[in-house]
C-alpha cells in the first residue's frame, strides 16, 4: 500500500432546469445561461451542445454560462453540463435551437420624425416566428430596441422610437441578444409644421387646405392624414417636403381646434390651429 494518500470527491448529479436564451445563430457565440442545482466551481465545468463541448463560466451552484459553438446547419440540440468534462449525464437538459443567421436588406420608409412613432417595414431574411412567440424578436434603432412584429421570414414590422436628427442603423435580433450587422440606416428628421392656408373653414366641412412645413415625408404604408381636434381624421395628399393637402371634415361647433399631421402612425409634434365658423346664410 503506497503511503501517499489522495482525496476523491463524489458529488450529486447536477440538475438542469432550463436555459436562456433558447435560440441562437448557427455561427455560434450566443451566451447561454444555464439554470439548475448542483453546479460546482471547478476547472472541469463544461456545457455540451449536442455533441460539442465548450468551457463554462461558473457563477453559482445554480447558474452557469457558456457560449454556443458554431454549427453547420439549423436545428435543435440538447444542452447538458459536466463538472469534470467527462460525465454529461446530468438530470434534465435544455433544448437549444440553432437558427440560420438573420439579415436586414432594407427598411421602408427610410426616414421619419425625431419624435418617433413611424411604422417601419424591415425586409431581409432569417426572421424567426418562434422567436416572436418567445418574445425574443426585436428591432434596434442605434442602441434603442423595440419589439418587432413577425410577418414572415423575410419581413418584420417595428415602430421607430424617439431619436435625434441624423442617421441610425436598424438591426434585428432573433434572441434579444445578438443583432444583425447589416448596416441598413434610417434617418431621423426634425419635422416642423409652419402654417395652414386657409386657416379657417365652414362647420359643414369640405374646405381644401394646404399645410406648409419643413421635412414633410411622403405617406408610408399606414397612410398620411390630417387630424382635426381629438379624433377627426382626413386623408392627406403629399405635395412636397414643404406641403401637404387635405380637406376639413364637418364639425359640430364653431371655434378653434388643433390640427396635426399623422404620417405612417407617427404624430408630428408641431401643432397648428384650424378655426371653424358657421356656414354663412344669404337671406336675399
Amino acid at each position: 500500500v503506497y503511503k501517499s494518500v489522495l482525496v476523491w470527491t463524489y458529488y450529486e448529479d447536477p440538475v438542469v432546469y432550463g436555459i436562456y436564451p433558447v435560440v441562437g445563430g448557427v455561427s455560434g457565440g450566443t451566451v447561454v445561461q444555464v439554470f439548475g442545482v448542483g453546479f460546482l466551481g471547478s476547472f472541469g465545468t463544461y456545457c455540451r451542445f449536442g455533441e460539442i463541448s465548450v468551457p463554462a463560466r461558473w457563477s453559482s451552484d445554480t447558474l452557469m454560462e457558456c457560449a454556443s459553438p458554431g454549427v453547420d446547419g439549423g436545428g435543435e440540440v440538447y444542452v447538458e453540463v459536466s463538472m469534470n468534462n467527462q460525465q454529461y449525464g446530468s438530470l434534465g437538459s435544455g433544448s437549444f435551437e440553432y437558427q440560420e443567421m438573420a439579415e436586414v436588406e432594407f427598411v421602408y420608409p427610410v426616414k421619419g420624425p425625431s419624435e418617433g412613432g413611424t411604422f417601419v417595414v424591415v425586409s431581409g431574411s432569417g426572421f424567426s416566428q418562434r422567436s416572436s412567440i418567445l418574445s425574443y424578436l426585436y428591432c434596434r434603432f442605434n442602441v434603442t430596441r423595440v419589439v418587432a412584429s413577425y410577418v414572415s421570414m423575410e419581413e418584420v414590422h417595428c415602430t421607430a422610437p424617439i431619436g435625434v436628427t441624423g442617421y441610425v442603423g436598424v438591426e434585428v435580433s432573433n434572441n434579444d441578444a445578438e443583432y444583425t450587422e447589416s448596416g441598413v440606416q434610417f434617418e431621423y428628421e426634425e419635422v416642423l409644421l409652419v402654417s395652414v392656408d386657409p386657416s379657417r373653414g365652414v362647420m359643414s366641412g369640405g374646405t381644401e387646405l394646404t399645410v406648409v412645413g419643413e421635412h414633410l415625408h411622403a405617406g408610408g404604408s399606414k397612410g398620411l392624414y390630417c387630424k382635426f381636434g381629438v379624433s377627426l381624421m382626413q386623408p392627406a395628399t403629399w405635395q412636397s417636403t414643404s406641403s401637404i393637402r387635405c380637406a376639413s371634415p364637418s364639425y359640430g361647433d364653431g371655434g378653434m381646434v388643433e390640427l396635426v399631421v399623422i404620417n405612417n402612425e407617427a404624430v408630428y409634434k408641431s401643432v397648428l390651429v384650424w378655426t371653424y365658423y358657421e356656414d354663412p346664410v344669404v337671406y336675399g
